[in-house]
């Protein structure tokens, strides 16, 4: 019989890429692991009997006739707080036959193990002289628990039950990054459909300025448009490069997981809010605030991909200047707008791209979340992780069937 077991074939593991959930439990009754769990549970309950026999003696009043009747107030006060004590332990000792919930209560087991010895000892030792038997059988018995929890451990880490544990991990994580690919591709194409929406619009804006234009008569009027179409593109491009500044930097924050102090929360609203007030009128704070965020990057060491940092040093150096410029842009505005409002067509051309200014702010926040989206979107790589797991279900000596290509 024990040649036949010698040269029989080993079981084939098979796993099916389609029902990788299954793939943890499916190992474990491989390695046979429920046998091992089995015989521990069996001899964990025969151990625990014992110890539960040798704790009711300790309180068995039989016993106590034969202690000196002035020792016996303390003994008895001993002997319960022993007792309760022991119970109290059994009581925490949960073991189930659940493979991947065992390493974690045999942790919890031997911790409450060791808070006992260490809780009993004072009772341990005033009990020595009369109830010697039953104190050394309830030790031996919660001994056998110890020595059975670290047994069992071991055969486990001998199955490589670590790897085990590691992969099904693995397989929650792969589940939760095709949740995660799924929801930001959704987002991007929310995003995308945004982004082409408004790009009809500006195309369409565009179209009726060129026709408001034929419409201008004063030769002015026409050059005034022009200088002031400069002045406010100049404007957005200066106070964009302060806005997508903090955006960016907000956003390397959060993916390295760096600390965002509610002074730097309430900065990054008021950029969000209104950046063309904040460098207008508060260019010395901005100044400030881009040096702490400097410092707070040098301190770590980051992989910035859009050069955040280098585009800080420099945001601090041209953020007074451009507050100036742009003091200097609006009240040549102010002069120009009074020029435009004489003429009815550059009024209603001036009008007109005021709203196509919004629609291109719209389209540059549309822009800079689908960004954001598309990096995240590219960190997230399910098909590298499955094949880690299949890698290590290889390990186990799995053969894995794969899904016919569609």
């Amino acid at each position: 019989m024990d040649l036949f077991k010698r040269f029989k074939k080993p079981k084939e593991l098979l796993l099916s890429e389609e029902s990788m959930q299954e793939w943890p439990q499916l190992i474990a009754e491989h390695l046979e692991l429920q046998v091992e769990i089995t015989k521990f549970l069996r001899a964990l309950e025969k151990a625990e009997e014992e110890c539960k026999t040798a704790n009711r003696r300790l309180v068995d009043e039989g016993s106590f006739p034969s202690i000196p009747e002035r020792a016996q107030p303390v003994t008895k006060e001993h002997a319960k707080a022993l007792n309760e004590s022991v119970e109290k332990l059994l009581g925490k000792l949960t073991f189930t036959a659940d493979p991947f919930a065992l390493p974690h209560q045999m942790d919890l087991a031997l911790e409450e193990l060791n808070k006992h010895k260490d809780a009993t000892r004072k009772s341990n030792a005033a009990l020595k002289e009369y109830l010697a038997d039953e104190t050394a059988a309830i030790a031996d018995a919660l001994q056998k628990v110890e020595d059975l929890i670290i047994a069992t451990g071991s055969t486990l880490e001998k199955k490589e039950f670590g790897a085990l544990q590691k992969l099904k991990e693995q397989i929650e994580n792969l589940a939760h990054e095709r949740e995660r690919k799924t929801t930001y591709e959704k987002t991007l194409n929310t995003y995308l459909a945004e982004r082409d929406e408004i790009a009809k619009k500006i195309e369409k804006g565009n179209h009726r300025l060129e026709e408001q234009r034929t419409r201008v008569r004063s030769e002015e009027s026409v050059a005034a448009l022009e200088r002031v179409v400069a002045s406010e593109q100049r404007i957005v491009e200066i106070v964009q490069f302060s806005e997508q500044l903090a955006f960016d930097a907000r956003h390397l924050l959060f993916k390295q997981h760096l600390p965002l102090t509610k002074e730097l929360e309430q900065f990054f609203t008021k950029m969000k809010r209104d950046a063309h007030a904040t460098l207008a009128k508060e260019p010395g704070a901005l100044k400030g605030f881009f040096e702490k965020l400097t410092a707070l990057f040098a301190s770590k060491q980051i992989e910035d991909k859009k050069d955040v940092v280098a585009r800080l040093a420099e945001g601090i150096g041209r953020v007074e200047k451009d507050a100036e410029t742009l003091a200097q842009l609006e009240t040549e505005l102010h002069g120009l707008k009074k020029q435009i409002m004489k003429d009815v067509a550059a009024l209603n051309i001036y009008d007109q791209r005021q709203h196509l200014g919004r629609e291109e702010r719209e389209a540059a926040a549309v822009a800079r979340k689908i960004d954001v989206v598309s990096d995240e979107l590219a960190a997230i790589d399910p098909q590298r992780l499955q094949n880690e797991i299949e890698l290590l279900a290889k390990k186990f000596g799995a053969v894995i069937k794969h899904k016919a290509p569609v």
